[in-house]
């Protein structure tokens, strides 16, 4: 996120910003292919251990906490998918910044967030986000054999309060990126 921000200086710098990340080369595609075989893990495992413990079917053991986890992390998935498909795979246009060419992402950034439709999507998905990552660090840290079984119950609330501040932080930085850029860059 912290790159992303970039846009807040300026078209340029968020172009140079973008270039930087494309002049990794190969280092780039094992990042990309860390991140998806990690988001990959995540959401299997979570499907895995919550099917295993029954809390998806309707009954006694069933879970909204689950169901909410495993529906929120859909929408996360769609958002991934949609997000990666428009900004990784989307069109290529470029731009000359101090004489070389480069992506101009920020010509991309304005013609997607110009649709009000496609800011709300992103808006409501990163809500979603939000509240996915709240839910899944407060189920972390109240699980008995993970925090809980270490902290006591003030350290816990603690580390509760930290997660979900840093999960609206994550959340408001995204969210800032299509809100300026369609009430202050849209084409």
């Amino acid at each position: 996120a912290i790159g992303n921000l970039t846009i807040f200086i300026s078209g340029e710098t968020f172009n140079l910003y973008g270039h930087k990340l494309h002049s990794l080369g190969t280092l780039l595609y094992v990042i990309e292919a860390y991140l998806a075989a990690g988001f990959l893990w995540h959401a299997s495992a979570g499907l895995l251990l919550t099917r295993s413990d029954g809390k998806l079917k309707v009954g006694s053991k069933f879970s909204w906490t689950a169901a909410r986890l495993a529906l929120s992390g859909l929408v996360v998935l769609i958002f991934v998918v949609t997000h990666v498909r428009t900004f990784r795979f989307g069109p290529w246009y470029t731009t000359t910044i101090h004489g070389h060419e480069v992506r101009d992402l920020w010509r991309l950034q304005r013609e997607v967030f110009a649709s009000p439709v496609t800011v709300c999507f992103y808006i409501i998905a990163l809500f979603v986000l939000q509240q996915h990552l709240r839910w899944g660090w407060t189920k972390t840290v109240r699980k008995p054999q993970g925090l809980a079984k270490y902290l006591s119950k003030d350290a816990l609330q603690a580390a509760e309060t930290i997660g979900n501040v840093m999960a609206i932080g994550v959340t408001l930085c995204y969210a800032a990126l299509p809100i300026y850029t369609h009430l202050f860059a849209a084409p």
